[in-house]
């Protein structure tokens, strides 16, 4: 099962998002989530929290994603977590969060 959306414009995501999206605001948004792996590039501001994750981690879903501007990681996202679900995570900006999170990957 695949389920994916390509936003183009500025968006702010409301609270009917799938897990692993993200909350998103900029001038492009892409997501493809597939069973075993995720992949999400983001022009803009993205959040992505512990409840976008862990359903990703439950399901062995490794996820790819590269930002371009501010990518946030929230305060319940631990190192393990994080370490657990990407798969690879490229920032052409700035990272927001703890810096032991963004250490291990």
């Amino acid at each position: 099962m695949s389920a994916g959306s390509i936003r183009i414009g500025f968006v702010a995501s409301g609270s009917r998002r799938s897990p692993g999206t993200g909350r998103h605001f900029g001038p492009f948004h892409l997501v493809r989530i597939r069973k075993d792996r995720a992949r999400v590039i983001s022009v803009g501001y993205l959040r992505l929290d512990r409840g976008d994750l862990e359903p990703l981690r439950e399901k062995g879903t490794r996820l790819n994603a590269t930002v371009v501007g501010v990518v946030r990681l929230g305060p319940d996202v631990t190192p393990a977590l994080a370490k657990n679900v990407f798969g690879r995570l490229r920032i052409l900006g700035w990272r927001l969060g703890d810096k032991r999170t963004f250490d291990v990957l």
